[in-house]
This record gives structure tokens, C-alpha cells and sequence, in this order.
């Protein structure tokens, strides 16, 4: 997770198993990881998926993650720059 001090709640920066996001069938089988990380459909599935397992574990308020990044590469403090979105 990550968050900004200027920001309320956090966002997850999540690196997906390729193979479950295609075994899903979210997108299509010949897409680079990249791509998925940008498809909006895989984005929305992933968040609402880690929204569920919060609130499963007794999360509410800020303890819920505002938003999720899809990340194709491990994610690092080293390589925040990599990330635009951040």
C-alpha cells in the first residue's frame, strides 16, 4: 500500500498474476501484462475484489483502499518514478 500525506485514504499498487487476471477471462489472451495494468475492466475487477476481502476482514472508513494501481513490474521503493500515476 502507499498513500500521501496529503491524501485521506491509501491506494494499492498490486502486481496481478497474469494468469489468473486471463483464467478470469478479463481480457484477451494475447495481451502483454503491461496493457492489463491500464484496462480499465481489470482495474475496476481487481479493485472491487480487494474492497471485498477488506471489508471480509473488518476494514471500514480509511481503512479501505481508495483505488488500486496496477503495477507490470515489481513494485519497489527504488522505481516510485516508474509508476506515472503516482
Amino acid at each position: 500500500m502507499f498513500g500521501f500525506p496529503n491524501k485521506v485514504k491509501p491506494i494499492a499498487i498490486v502486481v496481478v498474476d497474469e494468469n489468473a487476471i486471463r483464467h478470469a477471462k478479463l481480457s484477451g489472451e494475447h495481451a502483454q501484462l503491461s496493457d492489463l495494468a491500464e484496462d480499465k475492466k481489470v482495474v475496476d475487477a481487481v479493485f472491487k475484489d480487494m474492497l471485498g476481502a477488506g471489508k471480509t476482514a473488518g476494514l471500514n472508513g480509511i481503512e479501505l483502499v481508495a483505488g488500486v494501481i496496477i503495477a507490470h513490474e515489481p513494485w519497489t521503493p527504488e522505481n516510485v518514478p516508474s509508476f506515472p500515476y503516482i
